[in-house]
């Protein structure tokens, strides 16, 4: 499996001319399951017309979701196979994990950062129209696509307590920080707060 596989990926609707970027952790699953189903390929698709949203969460929740999944997963959402991302405490974990993602290398799909999938293969802003905040999901898709969602987010299943802590690590939260600064800034800028100061 490569990275690039998951580029493009999105979730359209033909009546409500609308498209929104698959961003692993985000809501997608609630996404294609509930909102809209017909897969879409940004990199191919003419989208005169349409509008583009993506999901936008705080980098630090998203992180440890993702490090949750990165245990978790199935095999096909795993780039490379790499032991010590499963072993260990879940501290050791998370700060393998960061060191690599301050690399830009990425073992599993859901720890890339949100702000790559703004791009396309070449690296080139699709030009999001609107952005959801995940942390109000059904009022935003409400407010930018005029759908009312009954359904909760998909959130995962942290399997093991011990992750819950990682957040309470204030190295984690620096190297998280390091790590994922353009979602950082992305998230100030489209939902107006700063975190974690």
């Amino acid at each position: 499996m490569d990275i690039m596989d998951d580029n493009g990926l999105s979730w359209r609707s033909e009546s409500d001319k609308i498209v929104i970027l698959h961003i692993p952790k985000c809501a997608s699953t609630t996404i294609r399951t509930h909102i809209y189903t017909m897969k879409t390929d940004m990199n191919t698709f003419d989208r005169t017309d349409y509008r583009l949203l993506a999901v936008v969460r705080d980098p630090v929740k998203r992180f440890i979701s993702g490090l949750n999944a990165i245990h978790y997963a199935p095999q096909k959402v795993c780039f490379f196979e790499d032991n010590n991302y499963k072993k260990g405490t879940w501290l050791q974990k998370a700060l393998y994990t960061l060191n690599h993602v301050k690399q830009g290398i990425y073992y599993n799909i859901h720890i890339v950062p949100q702000t790559w999938f703004h791009n396309n293969k070449e690296g080139i802003p699709f030009g999001i129209d609107d952005y959801i905040k995940f942390e109000d999901f059904n009022a935003e898709i409400l407010r930018t696509t005029g759908i009312k969602n009954n359904h909760h987010i998909n959130q995962q299943t942290i399997h093991e307590g011990g992750i819950k802590d990682v957040i309470n690590y204030q190295e984690v939260i620096h190297e998280i920080k390091n790590a994922y600064s353009k979602d950082f800034e992305c998230y100030k800028q489209h939902t107006g707060e700063t975190l974690y100061e």
